[in-house]
């Protein structure tokens, strides 16, 4: 991979992976290198589509045609029987006179259907008694045939009964024999029994039914596959599309003399992650960044439904606890019996009061760089869509004139490595009192750096966002 990214080329590669849970999901991994004017690649930018599902889908299309390579080494197998059913077999041989009683059989015959006649010798008896009372008529007709044409040698399909009550499947060379002067006189036939291959046959039969059965059944479950995976990706598109029109990358805020630069990097096309910047007034400010659980698709979405419900409300209340109440009672409105999960946190800056009021429901805890300390916005309320009528609180404290903050999700900080060590929030801590100085541009590179040193080559599989956001008391 370093080498093809390295080299200013797209890697691009499917990738087994493990969530927190222990489940195994598969993401399409693309990584494109950005370059500057120069042509000097500055960062890597990977793009990461979840293909769970479908790989779940070409597995089961792997099992089918499995199936269809066992169904046709059966069918070899049956065929390599029945061929040495025949080469074992040892034929009947029985001679009739005009009015089709026995001049001669062979021990073979005289051993299977002497018992139908019940005395020592057959010879002299209708051959009509050993053969099944529904094919008597087909037998005439052979017999009428070989009269009609003394030189052919007609083959037919006999079915006679056994001992035990069953039915065996012969198959009968029919023979005139004439005297020296052309005239008829007895018929020959030369039979062997064929009821094992005609069970293979049965079974063949079956089988190849089946078989055809199975391959429409795959096309069919191809086509609708096909018709999945364009509907999914779509999906994957439009809500791609929507996603970075709604969510800032950079933003310079003159009324508030506000600074942010941000990190968004979905594992997928569309992120689970969620942020957003408010100018209240020229004094007020407010901030928000949710985390949709799990990631991919479905997160991605979810966050779809958060975004729309928090730009509806997110100017409607003066409270950030009042917004985390009113988000939490939408879950429930609107997915009653399920309601959706995420942690976020909501935070306002208001130059008037010189106080940060903020909620936080079960998100990580944003950082204040205020000098050379450090303040943590710890949890006031639990995870949203958990409780229904809980309400949430708020707290508030004093600012100085300059500082920065740190919004941020779980992707920083439990980015692990090959060892499955976390980057934790202690050592997020570390890096921020060590390169806190540094302009949010930079600090945000020299973050991606430091986290991909960390991960020694380790997949990322949780989406990262970080919002680094400058403040400075208005004149």
């Amino acid at each position: 991979m370093w080498d093809t990214i390295l080299e200013g080329k797209r890697w691009r590669e499917e990738v087994c992976n493990k969530t927190k849970s222990g489940e195994i999901y598969w993401v399409d991994t693309i990584i494109n290198p950005v370059f500057d004017l120069e042509g000097n690649i500055v960062q890597f930018l990977s793009i990461r589509n979840l293909i769970t599902k479908q790989k779940q889908l070409e597995e089961d299309l792997k099992f089918r045609l499995e199936e269809i390579t066992l169904s046709k080494a059966k069918l070899h197998e049956n065929e390599e029987k029945l061929r040495g059913m025949l080469e074992s077999q040892t034929c009947y041989v029985i001679r009739t006179d005009l009015e089709g009683n026995y001049t001669y059989v062979n021990k073979n015959f005289m051993d299977v259907f002497g018992y139908i006649y019940g005395t020592d010798t057959i010879l002299g008896n209708s051959c009509m008694n050993s053969i099944y009372q529904d094919d008597h008529e087909k037998t005439r007709k052979v017999i009428s045939e070989l009269f009609s044409d003394p030189t052919r040698t007609i083959q037919v399909e006999l079915r006679k009964p056994l001992k035990d009550g069953s039915l065996a499947s012969t198959l009968w060379d029919f023979t005139l024999l004439t005297d020296s002067n052309g005239q008829p006189v007895e018929v020959q036939c030369v039979g062997i029994d064929f009821t094992e291959r005609k069970k293979v046959e049965e079974i063949t039969i079956a089988s190849n039914q089946k078989l055809k059965a199975l391959n429409e059944k795959l096309a069919n479950e191809q086509k609708k596959l096909t018709s999945i995976l364009e509907l999914i990706n779509k999906q994957i598109d439009f809500a791609e599309s929507l996603q970075k029109n709604l969510l800032p990358h950079s933003i310079f805020c003159k009324k508030n003399n506000v600074s942010m630069e941000i990190l968004n990097k979905p594992i997928d096309k569309v992120s689970g992650d969620i942020y957003d910047f408010f100018a209240i007034s020229e004094t007020k400010c407010r901030f928000f960044i949710a985390d949709a659980t799990g990631h991919g698709l479905m997160a991605g979405f979810q966050t779809m439904f958060i975004q729309t419900e928090y730009q509806r409300i997110k100017d409607e209340y003066d409270s950030p606890a009042a917004i985390i109440d009113s988000l939490n009672l939408s879950i429930w409105k609107t997915f009653p019996n399920k309601p959706v999960h995420y942690t976020c946190c909501v935070i306002d800056v208001d130059w008037n009061q010189r106080k940060i009021k903020y909620a936080n429901a079960a998100h990580p805890e944003p950082i204040l760089q205020m000098g050379d300390d450090l303040v943590l916005l710890d949890t006031t309320y639990p995870i949203m869509g958990l409780l229904k009528d809980q309400k949430a609180i708020y707290r508030e404290f004093s600012i100085p004139d300059k500082f920065r903050m740190y919004l941020y999700t779980d992707g920083i900080t439990e980015t692990h490595n090959q060892n499955m060590d976390l980057f934790d929030l202690d050592n997020f801590l570390k890096f921020i009192q060590t390169n806190g100085y540094l302009e949010p541009k930079n600090f945000i590179e020299k973050l991606e750096i430091k986290l991909e040193d960390f991960r020694e080559g380790k997949p990322v599989f949780d989406d990262m966002t970080l919002m680094v956001v400058d403040f400075e008391a208005p004149n």
